[in-house]
C-alpha cells in the first residue's frame, strides 16, 4: 500500500516532537514515582539491603499532593454566562443550561480532578472536548475528557500557555487491532452480500506492530514495592496483539466566511462557503441589482487529521479557533514543558530519606551492640556468640588479655532531628500546605479565631493555582461553546 503523504507528515510530526520532549517525560515520570513512593533507584535499593534496612521511604510527597487535590477540588467547578444586555437574558439562560449538561453528560468533576492529579505530578494537565457521534443514539453530545499528558504533543517553540501559537497539537493513542476495528468499522473484514466470502478489510494492511514502549515513560527507580503503571504493564499482553497507533494532528486553517448584507434593510448574516453557494444561487438575481452584497472574510478554524499507519482515516474541520485539547500547565515556564511541584519538592525528599536511613542506622547501632574481644582471650568465639544471647550464661575469659568491652554509639545531636523537622516543613511549604492544614492540632494557633485566620492566609497559595486551573477551564468553555453552536440546533 503507498503510504498517504498526510500520514507521512503526522510520524514526522510525531517523531519530532517526542524527541524534543524526552528530556520533560524523564522529570514527570520521576515526580510519578515519588509521588507513588517509588523513591530508590536499584543502587540505592541493593545499598540499604547490605546494610539490612528496608528500602521504604519517610514518605511527605504523596501526604501533599493528596491534600493539595482536596484543596483544589473542594468546591465543583460550575460554567456561569452572565448577559451582557437585557436582550441577552434568555440567550444566556439557554447557554448555562447546554452547559451545564455538557459537563454533567461528560462526568465533569471526575475529569477535572484528575486533570488536577496530572497537574500536580507532572506539571502539566490535560482536557479535550470532541463530539461523541454515538451518543444519544447517534445524534451525538458535545462532551470533554481528560487526556494522559504523556499522548500530548506540541511544537517546541510554542510560547503560549495553551499553545495557541503551537504549529500544531498531536494527540497519540495506541490501540489493539480489536479496539481499532470497534472504533473505526470501515477498517474491518466484511462479507460479500452475494458469494459470502470474505472480503479482507484495510485493516490487514495496515503495518501494525506490537509497541516495545508506550507513550508513558518507563520509570527509573525500582525499589521492593510493586507499582503497576501504562508502562510495566504493556508486558502483560503474552500473545504478541498487534498494535496500532492512532495520531490526530490538530492544526489552524484559514476558512472563508461570507458577510451578506440586505442594502435595503441593513441586515446582516454571517454565511460558510456552503451556505453562501446555495442562498447565492438561489438570490442570484438579487446580488446582480445590487439588493445584497456579501464580504469575504477569512476566519480561524482547527483542522484536524487523523491517521493510522499508511491511511489516513478522516479529516475535519471544526467549528472552533481555539484547540480543542486544552492544556493545564503548573509552573509554566514559556515552553510547553512545565515543571511540578513535586520537583521541586524531589531534593528535599532525597534529604529526608537520607536522614531517616541515617537515624535507623543509629537505632540499628543501639539495639546491636558491637562486642570487642581482645584476642587470645576466648578459646571458641562462635560458642561465645551463642552464650552472649543467653542471658543466664556463665562466660569463661582469660582476663589477663584483656576484658571484653563494647563501644557504645554517641547519641544524636537534637539538631539532627530538627533537621528531619525543618526538611518535612520546607517539603509542606513548596506545596503552600502547612501542618496546620493537614489537621495537626500542635500546629494550631490557641484561640479559634486566629486558626480561622491561619487557615485563610494558608489557603491563598492553593487559591492562585486554582485560578491558573481556572483559566484553562474558562478556554476549555470555549471551546465547548463553539462545537455546541455548531452541533445543537
Amino acid at each position: 500500500m503507498d503510504k498517504d503523504p498526510r500520514a507521512s507528515y503526522n510520524e514526522e510530526l510525531y517523531r519530532q516532537w517526542r524527541d524534543s520532549r524526552s528530556d520533560w517525560d524523564t522529570e514527570a515520570r520521576k515526580d510519578i514515582d515519588f509521588y507513588l513512593g517509588n523513591h530508590f533507584s536499584q543502587d540505592e535499593s541493593d545499598e540499604l539491603s547490605q546494610r539490612n534496612q528496608a528500602d521504604i521511604p519517610m514518605d511527605r510527597i504523596s501526604a501533599a499532593i493528596e491534600k493539595f487535590k482536596a484543596v483544589l477540588t473542594s468546591r465543583p467547578p460550575a460554567f456561569t454566562i452572565t448577559p451582557r444586555e437585557d436582550s441577552d437574558v434568555q440567550v444566556a439562560t439557554l447557554w448555562r443550561t447546554v452547559m451545564g449538561y455538557v459537563w454533567q453528560n461528560s462526568d465533569g468533576d471526575w475529569q477535572m480532578k484528575q486533570a488536577i492529579q496530572d497537574y500536580a505530578t507532572t506539571g502539566m494537565g490535560y482536557l479535550y472536548a470532541y463530539i461523541d457521534s454515538e451518543s444519544d443514539f447517534g445524534r451525538g453530545d458535545v462532551k470533554f475528557t481528560y487526556v494522559d499528558p504523556f499522548r500530548v504533543y506540541a511544537s517546541p517553540s510554542s510560547r503560549d500557555r495553551w499553545f495557541g501559537d503551537s504549529d500544531g497539537i498531536i494527540l497519540s493513542t495506541i490501540l489493539t487491532g480489536e479496539q481499532a476495528v470497534n472504533l473505526y468499522p470501515e477498517l474491518a473484514d466484511k462479507q460479500d452480500p452475494l458469494t459470502g466470502e470474505t472480503i479482507p478489510g484495510l485493516i490487514n494492511d495496515i503495518s501494525g506492530f506490537t509497541y516495545d514502549e508506550e507513550d508513558y515513560p518507563a520509570s527509573q527507580n525500582k525499589n521492593s514495592m510493586v507499582v503497576f503503571t501504562p508502562a510495566d504493564v504493556k508486558d502483560k499482553d503474552y500473545y504478541q496483539v498487534k498494535k496500532y497507533q492512532v495520531l490526530e494532528r490538530f492544526y489552524k486553517v484559514k476558512v472563508p466566511y461570507y458577510r451578506v448584507i440586505d442594502m435595503q434593510t441593513q441586515d446582516e448574516d454571517i454565511l460558510s462557503q456552503e451556505e453562501y453557494a446555495k442562498f447565492y444561487q438561489e438570490n442570484t438575481e438579487a446580488f446582480d441589482i445590487g439588493a445584497f452584497t456579501a464580504i469575504e472574510v477569512l476566519q480561524t478554524r482547527v483542522k484536524v487529521c487523523a491517521s493510522m499507519g499508511e491511511v489516513v482515516l478522516y479529516e475535519q474541520i471544526l467549528n472552533t479557533d481555539e484547540y480543542p485539547i486544552i492544556p493545564l500547565p503548573n509552573i509554566w515556564t514559556g515552553t510547553p514543558y512545565p515543571k511540578s511541584d513535586v520537583s521541586r519538592a524531589r531534593p528535599m525528599q532525597r534529604l529526608l530519606n537520607k536522614l531517616w536511613s541515617l537515624a535507623l542506622s543509629h537505632a540499628q547501632a543501639s539495639a546491636g551492640l558491637k562486642l570487642l574481644v581482645p584476642l587470645g582471650s576466648v578459646d571458641d568465639i562462635d560458642q561465645l556468640e551463642k552464650d552472649w544471647a543467653n542471658p543466664n550464661a556463665v562466660i569463661e575469659v582469660d582476663s589477663s588479655q584483656g576484658e571484653p568491652h563494647y563501644p557504645a554509639p554517641q547519641p544524636l545531636a537534637g539538631e539532627f532531628y530538627r533537621l528531619i523537622q525543618q526538611s518535612e516543613f520546607y517539603i509542606d511549604f513548596i506545596f503552600g500546605l502547612p501542618e496546620m492544614m493537614h489537621g495537626f492540632a500542635e500546629k494550631a494557633p490557641e484561640t479559634m479565631r486566629a486558626t480561622e485566620r491561619m487557615i485563610a492566609l494558608g489557603s491563598e497559595r492553593p487559591k492562585s493555582k486554582l485560578r491558573d486551573i481556572e483559566f484553562s477551564i474558562n478556554k476549555l468553555g470555549k471551546v465547548l461553546y463553539n462545537l455546541s453552536k455548531g452541533h445543537y440546533t
